[in-house]
Order: C-alpha cells, then structure tokens, then sequence
C-alpha cells in the first residue's frame, strides 16, 4: 500500500472580489471532479498557454504563463474578457491570495494558485452551463450561514479561502490546502458541515487506494464511525489518533465488504463501543472470518429506515 505519486499539475483559480463579496459558481451535479460543491472560476494550466509576457497593468506582475491560463479559464467559463477589463479600468487590482496542493492521498493532484481580481462594481457574468449549475455574488457571511446550514458542498480551499478572506483581505500567499501530519494521522475534512470524511488508506480495487470512512451524529446525539476499513496497523493506529477526538458511540457497517469493515471489530474495542449493521451483513462477515471476528462485542442490528442519529436535528435514516 503506498501512497499516490501522480504528478502535480499547475491550476490557476480566479477569486473575482467587489468590496466584501465574492463570485462563486456551483458546479453540475454531473460532473466526474466535484459534483454539485461550490467553489471558484479557474482550471489547469494547459501546455498551449504561452509563456510571452504581458505589457498591461496586473498581469505583467505575475508569471506569464499562469496569467495567460488565467485568462483562457476565466473566458471559457465566464465569457469574460480579463484584458479588456483591465484596460477599461473594471479592475483595481490582481494579487496572490494563496495555494492549495492537492494531498497525496487524492489520484488527481493539482498546484493551484488563487488570485484576487477586485473589480470596481459586481459584474453579471455569463457563466458556462454545462458545467455551472449556478453562479452568483456571496458575501462571505452568506456563503458560510449556507454552509453551516448544510446547504454547501465545499472542498476544503473554498472553505479556507472564506475564512482567510473573512480574517484580512489582503492575504497573500496563503497556505489554503488541507494540513495534517501523515506521521500520526489520517486525513480528514468536513466538505458538508458536521459531516467528517476521512479517506483511509484501505484494501480496495485499484486504482483505488483508500475508502471514506465518516464520522456523523451532533454531539447531544449518538455518533457513529461509519465504514472504517484501515489496509494495516499502521493505518489503523492514525485513524484511531483522528477518531479519538470526537468521541464517538458506535461503529456502523453499511455492508460486508472487506474494504469497508477490516479493523472495525479493532476500533469498536479500542473505543469500548458496539457495532451496528444489518443482520445480512453480521452473518455474511462471520461466514468468512468467523464468529469469534465480533468477539466480546456488543451486536446492534439495523434495518432499512430506522433512524441511525441525528445531523443539524433532523433524522438520519438507514
């Protein structure tokens, strides 16, 4: 089991400003790379984007190349001329706002760089609908009562850009990528508020590596670890430092696959808590690896529609 060690690929990401608000699109629930979360305007920086240097105010300040990609995205996407608006005084600044490099443990890795375009007035742009299903200003206090509300998905350089933005505006090179210590734990993010994802190095079929496993429940509510299946002993002893946190009531198997319940019995004794799943799946896993797997645990059956916990108070069922 190893790590991904797919190249890092250049992205530019545009962050279109007006004061305290901010442009942000939603994504097509279709699309392969995101589906439906909400984040910004931008893409990868192609092979075909020339490297000659810009003459013009702001863009003559940053790395050509990235400009010029910069510039192709935001045309493509927005249908919005970058240049022109410059030269017709639409635009005040652009600056650095920060990066984001994708983590090891994702296929696809992208170097993003975020740049801050502050215009003089909010611009109706003409996003792209095939792959925008909605675009819009936001202040950053919207965009966050949205996600607090569990009506945003976000992955986490969006949600570290809102709350960068919302600390200084004149951020600058910004570290906006997910930080852990892969020495001590797995990762972990929240792309829906409440709801922790935690990728987990697994047993899976390539070329995937890793399964989320989850952690929901509100904290007056019970809390399950849902479908942890950690590949070794190793992998195990840093979702364990992770999960130890959040103090959790239960370990629950959504079915009988390995890659989705190997070390779960381990972790359900390490945290002294019962195991829920469907009887289909208790009978299936102690087939293959016996009865004694669920030794000196407490078996919870579940069926389809029963109420699991709770999220932001409303029902999570089966």
């Amino acid at each position: 089991m190893c790590m991904s060690s797919t190249k890092v690929k250049d992205s530019v990401v545009a962050l279109f400003t007006c004061q305290n608000r901010i442009f942000v699109i939603q994504r097509q629930p279709y699309l392969t790379a995101f589906p439906g979360y909400h984040s910004f305007p931008g893409g990868k920086v192609d092979r075909k984007d020339s490297d000659q240097p810009f003459e013009i105010p702001f863009l003559r300040n940053h790395n050509a190349k990235l400009m010029h990609a910069l510039c192709r995205e935001i045309e493509e996407e927005l249908n919005f001329d970058l240049v022109a608006a410059i030269l017709e005084g639409e635009v005040e600044h652009i600056s650095n706002f920060g990066f984001a490099i994708t983590p090891t443990f994702n296929p696809i890795r992208f170097h993003a760089r975020f740049f801050r375009i502050e215009l003089t007035s909010e611009i109706e742009f003409k996003a792209d609908s095939d792959e925008t299903a909605w675009a819009g200003w936001l202040s950053v206090l919207e965009f966050m009562n949205q996600y607090h509300q569990g009506q945003i998905l976000a992955a986490v350089p969006t949600l570290r850009v809102m709350e960068r933005f919302a600390e200084n505006t004149n951020v600058y090179n910004a570290q906006l990528h997910l930080s852990y210590d892969p020495q001590y734990e797995v990762p972990s993010m929240q792309p829906v508020y409440q709801v922790l994802q935690i990728p987990v190095l697994s047993n899976t079929l390539p070329p995937a590596e890793s399964t989320n496993a989850f952690i929901l429940g509100d904290e007056k509510c019970e809390r399950f670890l849902i479908d942890p299946s950690p590949a070794t002993t190793s992998e195990l002893t840093r979702l364990v430092h992770v999960v130890r946190s959040f103090q959790i009531t239960g370990v629950f198997l959504t079915h009988h696959h390995g890659d989705h319940h190997q070390y779960s019995n381990e972790l359900a004794r390490e945290f002294k808590v019962p195991m829920r799943m469907s009887r289909d799946s208790y009978e299936r896993i102690c087939k293959k690896f016996g009865a004694d797997y669920f030794e000196q645990l407490k078996i919870e059956f579940a069926q389809e529609g029963d109420v699991l916990t709770k999220w932001l108070g409303k029902n999570i069922r089966i």
